[in-house]
C-alpha cells in the first residue's frame, strides 16, 4: 500500500487504503490527497446493521488501528485522534492501551485540553473496562457498547503479560469482544491489530517480535 505522493509509505498512510480502499499521502489517515473524509469498512458495515469491534495491543490511538476510525492530516496527535474517537462514537467495542491521551493531565493523562475522554464515553453509554476482570465482567446480554484502555501506553509484551498488573492479552480481548459482538444477529466486523509485532521490530527484538507473532497467531 505505497502512498500517493511517495513510494514508500509511513504507518497512517499503509493502514488507511486497508481500512478505505484508497491510497492516502503519506503522514495522512481516512483522508484522500484533496484533505476530504473517507469511507471506510467501519462506515460501510454500520450499513448493513452490523456491530463492530476495534482491538489492538498498542495503543488505541496508534496510526494503525486509529485508520478505522480517524480522518486527521496529522496522524501523529494522538490527543486529537482519541478525541475523534470518542466524539463520533460508532465503534461499539474498543479494547487497547492509550489512556494517557483519553485522560487530563492532573488525572496522569497527556491531555491539555482538560478533557476526561473515559467520562465522555461513559456519558454516552459506554462501559468502560480499565483491567482484565472488568472486560471479563462485561454484561454480554444486550447490544454492546464498551470502551476498554489497560495501560497509559501500549500493552504488555507477551513475555511480560503475567506481571502486567491485570492487562488481558490479545487472545483475551479477542475472545471477549467475540463473545459481546455475537449478540447483533445481522453480525459483525471485527478488526485485531498486533501493534506490538511492529513495535517489538522497530526495537530490533527479534525473539520478542516472534513471541508477538505466536500472540497473534493464538488469538
Amino acid at each position: 500500500t505505497l502512498a500517493v505522493d511517495f513510494a514508500v509509505s509511513n504507518p497512517s498512510a499503509a493502514a488507511s487504503p486497508v481500512a478505505t480502499g484508497i491510497k492516502v499521502n503519506n503522514r495522512s489517515m481516512g483522508v484522500d490527497s484533496a484533505g476530504q473524509p473517507l469511507e471506510n469498512l467501519f462506515d460501510l458495515a454500520r450499513k448493513a446493521g452490523r456491530a463492530t469491534g476495534l482491538i489492538t495491543n498498542a495503543a488505541i490511538s496508534d496510526t494503525t488501528p486509529a485508520a478505522f476510525y480517524a480522518k486527521s492530516g496529522n496522524p501523529q496527535d494522538s490527543e486529537t485522534v482519541a478525541a475523534q474517537l470518542v466524539e463520533t462514537a460508532n465503534i461499539d467495542v474498543v479494547l487497547g492501551g492509550g489512556q494517557a491521551d483519553f485522560l487530563p493531565e492532573h488525572q496522569q493523562g497527556r491531555r491539555k485540553d482538560g478533557r476526561d475522554l473515559l467520562l465522555e464515553m461513559r456519558r454516552k453509554g459506554y462501559d468502560i473496562a480499565q483491567n482484565k476482570s472488568e472486560l471479563e465482567n462485561t454484561p454480554a446480554w444486550r447490544a454492546p457498547k464498551l470502551l476498554g484502555v489497560f495501560s497509559s501506553g501500549n500493552l504488555a509484551f507477551a513475555d511480560e503479560i503475567q506481571s502486567a498488573g491485570g492487562q488481558p492479552d490479545l487472545a483475551g480481548m479477542v475472545r471477549a469482544a467475540i463473545q459481546l459482538l455475537q449478540y447483533n444477529r445481522k453480525g459483525y466486523l471485527l478488526v485485531v491489530d498486533s501493534g506490538l509485532v511492529g513495535k517489538a521490530a522497530a526495537q530490533n527484538e527479534g525473539e520478542r517480535m516472534l513471541r508477538e507473532l505466536i500472540a497473534l497467531d493464538q488469538a
